[in-house]
């Protein structure tokens, strides 16, 4: 707590240091996974500002326009991974690198022009006009390039190679890069729309991240999609695959189809669909048009105890989806990205720095919320969690939405009664395949009549995954980010929960 107080002075102190130089600034601070580190919000930009390390400095990764003044950062006791950021207000503020003579932990030099601002966190001081003339031209090391007239990215690599859960939880809503978004060529198709227009791609991969394919050769961007090139090496679905033959399909390998002249839909638990799939990381254009979850202070008795360093328990209770199914760590298969529930909750480790949370997952693929009343006590309660995330409703699809709630609330209600203190968030469940004849049900109404049912409820709240991934099925066909093609969620998919998750809880 001492800890919190202090980060949340520190950054009061620097963001009025900036409005007396004249910007307009907003800050949020938070510890972030080490001691003495500071994330701040930029409302001219679309998320935390990201940074790099250099020693016991930091540079910005990218600059907005213009330059009207500038500042370095000292911040002796962050570590390697650890963002600092300060905000960008009316005017751009310009960061260099480079270690002052005489640096040090506890008091960093104070001679002349070189005044330096802050403690022993955090430490920051303008620049001189001469190095801002040097640093801005580029004849100095270390620093960007920055144009007046359009905004320039310098040294910062969009590419990834493997599983980096800080940047699988930049928020799909809000996010200046989309990384590995996943997309799948099935025959006959030439032209993939991704979440968004790309403005620019900076690489496509292939799932398991291995392969770099090239643009112009394997495919190309014309009108924020991605086109097929004609001979390239970019992995396509049969259609023979993807609508099996009734006379030769193996058991176990297909669902009904409801496409006319299309009598079964490929499916599997294999790998099969995810190896047919690629990762594009790309730029954005235009604007996220769904709906954006919010913080529910319904959590904030967990958050408090998380953000205090306390021991947490957290329990994950639901159906396959929340087992893992089919993510690549389930497979073994690079980039062995972590489960929805697994990544969410490293991120809570993540956000408030507390190394003393105890993941439990006690989902069980194919169960429905009768099952889940009848082993709340089991599989829930013996926990003592301070935190329950309840997740089902996909195999509860021929329930009214009426039976469902009633169902879901003997569970709440189990819950807290054993379980007084603990907190319970209800997962609403992403779509199933529409193609899958018999699998499309009620579960597009149960979002609804849960966000109804916990409005008025203590401690309960809702991740509302539905009606997120139903305005990404407006954009991408549904193949291009599900594990087997008819229920479950490939890496890609799996983010858009944990995302939500952590939003609701923690508002970021």
């Amino acid at each position: 707590m001492i800890k919190t107080f202090r980060l949340l002075f520190i950054a009061f102190f620097v963001a009025a240091s900036l409005q007396a130089a004249g910007a307009q600034v907003r800050t949020l601070a938070a510890p972030c996974g080490g001691e003495g580190t500071m994330l701040l919000y930029s409302p001219a930009e679309r998320g935390f500002l990201k940074l790099e390390k250099l020693g016991p400095f930091f540079r910005l990764a990218w600059a907005l326009d213009g330059i009207s003044d500038s500042a370095l950062f000292y911040a002796p006791r962050a570590r390697r991974g650890d963002d600092i950021g300060i905000v960008l207000g009316g005017g751009t503020r310009f960061y260099v690198c480079g270690r002052p003579a005489g640096a040090s932990e506890k008091t960093p030099p104070l001679p002349g022009e070189d005044f330096w601002s802050g403690n022993g966190t955090l430490w920051t001081r303008a620049l001189t006009a001469k190095e801002l003339r040097e640093y801005s031209s580029g004849r100095k090391n270390g620093a960007l390039a920055v144009s007046k007239d359009i905004t320039k990215e310098k040294q910062m690599d969009h590419s990834l190679a493997v599983y980096d859960r800080s940047k699988y939880m930049l928020p799909f809503w809000s996010s200046d890069v989309i990384y590995h978004e996943t997309v799948m060529f099935v025959e006959g198709d030439k032209t993939a729309l991704l979440m968004y227009p790309a403005e620019e791609i900076f690489e496509v991969r292939s799932s398991d991240l291995e392969t770099l394919y090239k643009e112009g050769e394997d495919y190309r961007l014309e009108d924020g999609a991605l086109v097929l090139c004609e001979n390239g090496s970019l992995p396509v679905m049969p259609l023979s695959e993807f609508y099996p033959d009734p006379a030769t399909a193996l058991p176990g390998t297909y669902f009904e189809c409801t496409v006319e002249g299309h009598p079964l839909l490929g499916f599997s638990e294999t790998p099969k669909f995810i190896e047919k799939q690629i990762a594009v990381t790309y730029r954005p254009s235009g604007r996220w048009e769904g709906p954006v979850p919010e913080r529910q202070p319904k959590f904030d008795r967990f958050l408090k105890k998380l953000l205090s360093g306390e021991p947490v328990t957290v329990v994950y209770y639901g159906d396959s989806i929340s087992t893992g199914a089919n993510s690549s760590s389930v497979y073994g298969r690079k980039p062995n990205a972590e489960n929805w529930c697994r990544m969410s909750c490293s991120a809570m480790e993540d956000i408030s720095g507390n190394g003393n949370v105890t993941y439990i997952n006690t989902a069980v693929g194919g169960m429905e919320s009768i099952w889940a009343v009848d082993n709340i006590e089991e599989r829930v309660t013996a926990y003592d969690p301070d935190l329950v995330v309840y997740a089902f409703g996909m195999n509860d699809h021929t329930k009214p939405a009426e039976e469902f709630i009633r169902l879901t609330d003997l569970s709440v209600s189990g819950i807290r009664e054993a379980c007084p203190e603990c907190d319970v968030l209800l997962v609403s469940t992403m779509l199933p395949h529409k193609r899958a004849r018999g699998f499309w049900n009620n579960q597009d109404i149960y979002e609804d009549a849960m966000k109804e049912y916990v409005k008025d409820k203590e401690h309960v709240g809702l991740a509302p995954v539905t009606g997120i991934h139903r305005y990404l099925l407006t954009r991408k066909e549904y193949y291009h980010a599900t594990g087997n093609n008819v229920n479950h969620p490939n890496d890609f998919l799996a983010r858009m929960y944990a995302q939500t998750v952590i939003k609701v809880i923690f508002g970021r």
